[in-house]
């Protein structure tokens, strides 16, 4: 029993692994594009020439798939209350935006090319996606933050909050100075990059809870 409760953890842990390449799909970018971009924003990449913008639309699904498939677990092993419950549905609706972002893209690469109402339309739908997906990320950051704070690991707690303060707060605030202050210049795309860095490290940390805390959970929740 003790080396399937070892494998089944292994396997989360790697479903979390997956979903953080996956999250910071400018990794796969740098690999198989045939040309660097640090310029452009990832869903810009997703529809420009010389890029694998099928892979990077594809993965953007999958790192919300593999993400929820560590939910059952983390729900297990959250302390049960509001703040377990915003952290499932702020997940989720991360995972579907996510999968939106990346199935309605934008209707170009250059946007000055793309004038008309349906391109513009299309734009709306795509950057609204994108933002839902990334506020509701960072919502469930918190969460997890509120619902550990008397009770769950000391670890989890403090990345949550170091997370959301890195990501959430200063990559935001770093993001949007740049497309201020210097818009099509490299720091914006940098930026972004930062922020998907701080996401794949949360879902490693999502990872090891499910594989710890989640599976013990869920084994005591079977023998009572």
């Amino acid at each position: 029993m003790s080396t399937r409760r070892a494998a089944e953890g292994v396997s989360l842990v790697l479903v979390a692994a997956l979903g953080a390449v996956f999250s910071s799909n400018f990794l796969l970018d740098l690999v198989f594009a045939d040309t660097q971009d640090w310029t452009s924003v990832i869903s810009v990449l997703e529809v420009s020439e010389g890029h694998p913008r099928v892979l990077l639309r594809v993965t953007d699904v999958l790192c919300g798939v593999l993400v929820v498939l560590l939910l059952p677990y983390v729900h297990a092993a959250l302390p049960t209350g509001p703040w377990q419950s915003w952290t499932m549905v702020s997940t989720v609706v991360y995972a579907l935006a996510g999968a939106g972002a990346a199935l309605v893209t934008l209707p170009c690469a250059d946007q000055q090319m793309c004038t008309s109402p349906a391109a513009d339309v299309q734009r709306f739908v795509h950057d609204g996606f994108s933002i839902v997906s990334q506020a509701a990320l960072f919502v469930a950051v918190v969460a997890v933050g509120l619902a550990t704070r008397h009770r769950g690991p000391r670890w989890l707690r403090r990345a949550a909050w170091t997370v959301f303060l890195l990501g959430g707060v200063a990559g935001t605030l770093i993001s949007g100075y740049f497309t201020l202050t210097a818009p099509g210049g490299w720091q914006t795309g940098v930026a972004q990059r930062f922020q998907l860095a701080v996401v794949s490290v949360w879902i490693v940390c999502l990872g090891v809870y499910a594989a710890t805390s989640g599976l013990r959970a869920r084994r005591d929740d079977a023998s009572r």
